[in-house]
């Protein structure tokens, strides 16, 4: 299976604004779309300013794709809101961006310490965690996310994503 990367994408023009996360190939589509519907021109040709309109009258717009975040980035787009959701973020980062196939509650604590400083980490998360699917122990005390714990993440930490 081919391995899909993250992405996020930001159009803003004047004080309009549109953020796009996901897979990158979703993130490239909705850029196209987006970027063309909103400006009316062509998002490959850059915009032209008209003879006699000054700088603030046409506003160029901005596209931004960004494949590597750091924590505090993801947690700003994904918005966790329990114990559980915090540390299954962490876990997402520390696959999806650091590449770590699984990792140890000492990983987990060192990247939540990190991500929220001011929280100190619930030891009961990884358990809540581990009972409702989303990470499972594979050896020596490692941990990874399981399809369903993936899944949840990448949609947002919504609970139609939950297994059985």
């Amino acid at each position: 299976m081919a391995a899909r990367h993250e992405a996020s994408f930001r159009l803003r023009v004047g004080k309009r604004e549109v953020r796009v996360e996901g897979p990158e190939e979703l993130v490239r589509e909705a850029m196209r779309h987006w970027a063309g519907l909103w400006t009316g021109e062509d998002v490959r040709t850059p915009p032209t300013v008209e003879a006699g309109l000054g700088e603030e009258d046409h506003v160029a717009p901005v596209l931004r794709v960004q494949k590597n975040i750091g924590i505090r980035d993801l947690v700003a787009l994904k918005e966790p809101g329990s114990p559980r959701d915090r540390l299954l973020t962490a876990a997402y980062y520390l696959e999806r961006y650091e590449k770590r196939e699984r990792y140890g509650l000492d990983q987990l604590r060192l990247l939540w310490l990190e991500a929220y400083p001011c929280a100190p980490m619930d030891p009961e998360a990884w358990e809540d965690a581990i009972r409702d699917g989303y990470l499972e122990r594979v050896a020596d005390g490692q941990f990874t996310l399981t399809f369903s714990g993936e899944s949840f993440v990448q949609n947002g930490l919504v609970e139609e994503y939950r297994p059985g």
